[in-house]
């Protein structure tokens, strides 16, 4: 009897342990996300200020859809560098247009000679062909001339020199030469290079400047999704943190219906599961909230982490239809500024061939010259240790005859990158169609998206006003108040979602089109 009694204890201890080994496991499974949650929360509210003084330190930013446009347009580097290129074609057409003017440069020399021994010229000599000369004969010379030849008869009549020394003259050495030149040159025919250049250049310089205007429009289009992310980012976490407050007020009235013994302690814990799962979305919301508006305020120069308030809603979309397809192909392949600028960089290749062609044609040009020298070596004698002025002007013509067909090459090279560029042109529009087409697409899923989401959140919303009204009477279950509580909350999502795809969807159009729509 007594062992009897003893067996039948242990069998009945054995059971409660069991059962307090299940209900410890389920414990530990619910309560181990809670927890999570809670020690996460507890670890970001470390780094958000809780005082009023702190809190205050903290302003948010009121940024306009146009106020960041103009930011982002000013802080954007690429668009820095797109008209730096622009400044630069432009400074190259300012050049082309220069050089077909006439030139003026001016030269200056300065020449330490080594010594020598003086020239002479000897008249005691009978070879002397200057003895010879009677003074008829030197009045026919040139002035400068019959001044030499007066010196070299008086020098004739007048020996110098020690002993066996005859009569002559000696020109003294200058050791130091001095020469100045102020030239002026024109180019007055250069086989059309002159022409072809400056033809280049603007092409070149519109080619740069339809650049830049696509840049503005990427640039564009960039911050208006960047402005837009952090739109519907903004809305999740809203949307998160209500969801989280409803629940939380749910588990509240979960636990006072079961201290009143209406619900049992089950439910109780699926809706403090419920709970925990909500804040770890809010969390996952708040942080790809920061990311966004991270993403922003570098697009705009801003501090990485300052905080935004956006105010420019979205635009709801249009009840008119949109514009046929072809229509808008047109439009964009006339208007967009990529396909204008490559357009432009085909003439450039163009007269690129002009430029290689010019070497089969002579070369003419203007110089003149003033010479301002010491010794100058057309006056006479030389031996004369002054400045002298003399201007002199030229015709100069030149010719490549023959150089082994480099002019040839030169050309070939030039017409095989205009061929380049007209496929790249012709690559281009058809891209922009493809793209087009796909833009055109992607619009029209949006608008029939947000409509679709807008009768959804609609009916969502009904749904869970029905629903509670139900709970409240006691004629619903709290796992259907929940279950149309998240409908509700998903319809928000996706409404959002819809709402912010269409706002990019729109400016991403605009950009392929290459303009407004409704231009």
């Amino acid at each position: 009897m007594t062992t009897f009694i003893i067996h039948q204890t242990t069998l009945t201890l054995r059971k409660d342990i069991l059962k307090l080994r299940r209900l410890f496991s389920h414990l530990v499974c619910i309560l181990t996300p809670i927890c999570w949650a809670i020690s996460t929360l507890i670890a970001n509210a470390q780094t958000i200020p809780t005082s009023p003084q702190q809190a205050q330190k903290i302003s948010r930013r009121m940024l306009s859809l146009d106020d960041a446009i103009k930011l982002g347009m000013g802080a954007s580097i690429p668009l820095h560098t797109a008209a730096a290129k622009v400044e630069e074609q432009t400074a190259k057409l300012a050049e082309a247009n220069a050089d077909m003017l006439p030139s003026v440069l001016l030269s200056g020399s300065y020449t330490r000679l080594s010594d020598i021994i003086a020239p002479r010229i000897d008249f005691g000599s009978s070879a002397n062909p200057f003895a010879k000369l009677t003074q008829s004969d030197i009045q026919g010379f040139s002035p400068d001339v019959q001044r030499l030849l007066s010196t070299v008869q008086t020098r004739n009549q007048a020996p110098v020199g020690g002993e066996g020394a005859s009569g002559g003259i000696q020109f003294p050495v200058l050791l130091n030469n001095f020469d100045f030149r102020l030239i002026a040159s024109y180019t007055v025919f250069s086989g059309f290079r002159q022409q072809a250049t400056k033809a280049m250049s603007e092409f070149y310089a519109e080619a740069s400047s339809k650049d830049f205007e696509r840049s503005k429009q990427t640039t564009r289009f960039t911050i208006v999704q960047a402005y837009w992310q952090v739109y519907q980012t903004q809305q999740l976490r809203v949307i998160a943190e209500q969801t989280t407050a409803q629940a939380r007020q749910r588990l509240s009235n979960a636990e006072q219906m079961q201290k009143n013994g209406q619900m049992n302690k089950n439910d109780v814990m699926r809706q403090q599961v419920i709970v925990a799962n909500n804040v770890v979305a809010q969390i996952r919301a708040a942080n790809n909230e920061r990311l966004a508006i991270v993403s922003l305020n570098n697009l705009l120069g801003l501090p990485l982490e300052a905080p935004l308030e956006l105010t420019t809603p979205p635009v709801q979309p249009p009840t008119e239809s949109m514009p046929p397809l072809d229509s808008l192909i047109d439009i964009a392949l006339e208007r967009r500024p990529d396909v204008q600028a490559t357009d432009y960089q085909t003439k450039a290749a163009d007269e690129s061939i002009r430029i290689a062609q010019s070497g089969w044609f002579p070369n003419v040009s203007l110089e003149a010259q003033y010479i301002y020298a010491n010794p100058n070596i057309r006056f006479l004698p030389l031996a004369s240790d002054r400045f002298d002025g003399t201007w002199q002007a030229a015709l100069k013509f030149s010719w490549t005859v023959w150089n082994w067909g480099i002019t040839g090459y030169k050309v070939r090279q030039a017409e095989a990158q205009a061929m380049q560029l007209r496929d790249a042109l012709a690559s281009t529009k058809n891209g922009i169609k493809v793209a087009l087409v796909q833009k055109y697409l992607t619009l029209s899923q949006s608008l029939e998206s947000i409509r679709a989401a807008k009768d959804a959140l609609d009916q969502a919303k009904e749904n869970n006003r029905n629903e509670t009204e139900r709970f409240q009477r006691g004629s619903s279950l709290l796992a259907d108040l929940n279950e149309a509580q998240r409908s509700e909350a998903q319809a928000k999502t996706n409404y959002i979602n819809s709402l912010v795809d269409f706002q990019i969807a729109v400016a991403d159009f605009r950009a392929t089109v290459g303009g407004n729509v409704g231009e």
